[in-house]
């Protein structure tokens, strides 16, 4: 009696133990890394940094070409299918470049479109954390590459992305803008011939299209045209001139309008080129000069420096400056 009751305690003490064996050593599942893999991507930005980096997995890249006195460096950061940083870490994708063996030649990939297959956290670095991206040449599915994705160095991001392309094409294509003539390529890139230097803000320019432009500094532009000239101004510069307030140059046409309803024409000619007048309300200060280097407080207002100029400040507008 006794042993009978010493077993049915013993396996009521030993079960509940041995049930949970199978449970104690299983790893919990990596949700951050899910939820990176399978992230949208931004359409908004062609370049994350460190941001949703898993989001470039199936996006289409495009190889932007370079400057003609860069071609002879080729592309940095390519490399073998295979690739393994701790085997083959000198090892690059295609022939040696003319300035570099240990660089891509540039006519193996300029305006070639790959897809990122996979996106792959590398912490062999001891520096910084890299990223490999694994893709596949569009028209060519036998062809394949990784490339070494460095998130602190936008200038070694050779890439346009398709989608990023296609959001700028429905965001400006077809819209009217003003924009200064020093943000426009200097000649007419069908003609040739030199754009004449004026302050008229009544050139509106409309975006007709997207493209590279063939010159020496062959970079993604918006392709803009009035009546009798077209011309271009850089994506980068397009973009970062819309996006803020600060040294404006580019404004769309709605926009312009409503400045000018508001401020007068008079004063949004100064902010068009550069200028400041007495009575300058602080927003049109800022986006005519720019953010100042610090601002000084006094009994007077406020004293706004832009290196060694002084510019007076009550009541939210331009007074003085020297």
């Amino acid at each position: 009696m006794k042993k009978g009751l010493f077993i049915i305690l013993y396996l009521f003490v030993a079960l509940p133990c041995l049930c949970q064996i199978g449970t104690t050593n299983v790893a919990a599942p990596k949700e951050s890394k899910q939820q990176e893999t399978t992230a949208a991507f931004d359409s908004t930005r062609n370049y994350l940094g460190d941001k949703n980096v898993f989001s470039y997995k199936g996006q289409q890249l495009f190889v932007l070409p370079v400057s003609k006195g860069l071609e002879k460096h080729g592309y940095r950061n390519f490399k073998p299918i295979s690739y393994n940083p701790s085997s083959v870490s000198t090892v690059h994708y295609g022939n040696d470049s003319e300035a570099s063996e240990f660089n891509t030649k540039y006519e193996d990939l300029v305006n070639k479109y790959f897809y990122v297959d996979s996106v792959q956290r590398d912490e062999s670095y001891s520096v910084i954390v890299k990223y490999i991206f694994y893709m596949t040449e569009k028209d060519n599915p036998t062809n394949r590459c990784c490339f070494v994705y460095n998130p602190d160095f936008e200038t070694e991001f050779p890439f346009f992305v398709v989608s990023h392309f296609n959001y700028l094409k429905n965001r400006h294509v077809g819209k009217k803008f003003v924009i200064a003539w020093n943000y426009l390529k200097r000649m007419d890139i069908i003609t040739g011939e030199t754009i004449p230097i004026s302050d008229d803000i009544k050139t509106i320019w409309t975006a007709t299209d997207i493209s590279i432009v063939n010159d020496d500094y062959q970079k993604l532009s918006v392709i803009v045209k009035n009546d009798s000239i077209t011309s271009c101004v850089s994506v980068d510069s397009f973009e970062k001139a819309l996006a803020s307030d600060d040294s404006r140059r580019i404004f769309e046409k709605s926009e312009w309008d409503k400045l000018v309803k508001t401020y007068g024409l008079s004063m949004m000619q100064c902010v068009f080129s550069g200028k400041i007048k007495v009575g300058m309300p602080l927003k049109l200060l800022i986006m005519s000069w720019g953010k100042p280097d610090k601002i000084n407080s006094a009994s007077y207002g406020s004293q706004y420096v832009y290196d060694h100029q002084y510019v007076y400040i009550k009541g939210g507008k331009v007074t003085s400056w020297n």
